[in-house]
């Protein structure tokens, strides 16, 4: 017996590019069941954002053709597909080397890691502004078709000044607080912020990049309407999985008797005895997956009564019937349920896929997003949908039936991730780094050789 209940609201977790695939695997789930166009409410951390941001600014195209899906799924892809990361410590090392234009960057600030970021969003969301996320400006006439309506999106940063959550959405920008007398949410400011930029200040990785100042310049506002300047970084910091949003936003609306999906791409947290954590990244970056994975114990326990979410303090929310859907990378889907589904070790190493904006290939790629699919699959078919039986795969890339899914190296060793960083012949800021890098080599080796011949040491 199917149930009654449709999808309304969907959470997108952090994860780089594996949680861009691995969301975007849920979300054509949801075109080919019809459930897309059901949405009301999505909120978004991190690498979420990314497709979070792209989906609601293209809306109709996503909830249209085959076609159509097709190819706004491939701009994303393509996305994921180029090197950010890398290109821009590439970049970062090329203002360093070379003094004279460094300091001249510095002074016009655009050689910060986070503004190159929002450089490449830009590649992927152009111009648009934090209001075009209430309305898709892509959407046809009304003489051509009737408009769907564009869900309620919520894009979450962290305050390391506060250590609070940050929104932004169609209004604006604002301090989530806690929703209480004491610590109320404040108002939304700066609806013309860009897209990429706010999608920049989510998903700043603190290990990575700088943090995002925001303050009433930046929000054009006047200074009394915001006093205290923020610096944002990711908001995996605060909740990786993005459902406390979620919720929020669901006791705003006084929804009731529906599905909330969490979309789960955080990675497995393992426990490698052997391994001694020698080198000071790999340090840090454990420590916060420490963090991250205690907040996710946390927030579940909390969402075990949804009363500490507040939504039984809502308006029309007392026994609301809502239930939490989580799609979690992590889960193990039978062939038997699936007929599809990847082979086990491709489904465990999915998870561990490394968080950094590195370029993926084409097999990575493909099984990242069949891994969304197939988890989306198992999880409503639990709830005794009707579920309508794709007959094949889908292949955006076009691959062959029988290809290699990827090696889905979770933890290439450290001088393989380096070389990867510093050998870029198709970069041309490559080509700029190196006679800079041979520069100060050889400045370094003579000034070593005066030094010894000074202190009679060589000639």
């Amino acid at each position: 017996m199917g149930n009654t209940k449709q999808i309304a609201g969907l959470a997108l977790s952090g994860g780089g590019f594996r949680a861009v695939l691995f969301h975007l695997g849920v979300i054509r789930f949801l075109f080919e069941q019809q459930l897309l166009k059901n949405l009301k409410i999505v909120s978004s951390v991190s690498g979420g954002s990314i497709l979070a941001a792209h989906l609601v600014l293209n809306w109709t195209k996503y909830n249209g053709t085959e076609c159509s899906f097709n190819c706004a799924a491939r701009e994303i892809i393509r996305f994921t597909k180029t090197d950010i990361r890398s290109r821009i410590i590439r970049r970062s090392l090329m203002y360093l080397l070379y003094l004279v234009p460094w300091l001249i960057c510095k002074l016009r600030r655009i050689s910060t890691r986070n503004l190159q970021l929002e450089r490449s969003y830009k590649i992927l969301f152009g111009a648009a502004r934090l209001t075009g996320l209430l309305k898709d400006p892509k959407s046809p006439a009304p003489d051509q078709a009737p408009e769907l309506p564009v869900p309620a999106l919520h894009i979450m940063a962290a305050s390391l000044t506060t250590g609070e959550p940050c929104a932004f959405s169609g209004k604006g920008f604002r301090r989530c607080g806690s929703g209480t007398a004491e610590n109320p949410y404040d108002p939304w400011l700066g609806e013309n912020l860009r897209v990429s930029w706010a999608v920049t200040a989510s998903s700043s990785y603190p290990i990575i990049f700088p943090p995002v100042r925001i303050d009433a310049k930046a929000l054009e506002c006047a200074k009394d309407a915001f006093t205290t300047h923020h610096y944002l970084t990711d908001g995996g910091v605060v909740d990786n999985s993005g459902i406390q949003e979620l919720l929020r936003l669901a006791a705003e609306r006084s929804l009731d008797n529906c599905f909330l999906l969490k979309s789960d791409a955080g990675r497995r947290f393992d426990s490698p005895i052997q391994r001694r954590w020698w080198h000071v990244f790999y340090r840090g970056q454990r420590a916060v997956s420490m963090l991250m994975q205690t907040i996710k114990t946390l927030n579940g326990r909390r969402n075990e009564n949804p009363a500490a979410a507040g939504l039984a303090e809502s308006p029309g929310n007392s026994g609301n019937g809502i239930t939490i859907i989580d799609l979690d990378i992590k889960s193990e889907i039978d062939k038997t349920n699936y007929n599809h589904a990847l082979d086990s070790n491709i489904q465990k190493a999915a998870s561990q896929v490394m968080t950094d904006l590195d370029g993926l290939s084409d097999g990575d790629v493909a099984a990242l997003i069949d891994r969304g699919y197939e988890v989306a699959w198992q999880s409503w078919k639990m709830t005794g949908a009707t579920l309508r039986q794709p007959q094949k795969k889908w292949n955006p890339l076009s691959l062959p039936e029988n290809r290699n899914p990827g090696n889905l190296d979770a933890s290439p060793f450290f001088l393989y991730r380096v070389l990867n960083i510093l050998v870029a012949p198709t970069d041309l800021a490559w080509w700029a780094l190196m006679p800079a890098a041979f520069g100060w080599l050889w400045l370094s080796v003579y000034l070593l050789r005066q030094l010894l011949a000074g202190m009679g040491i060589a000639e």
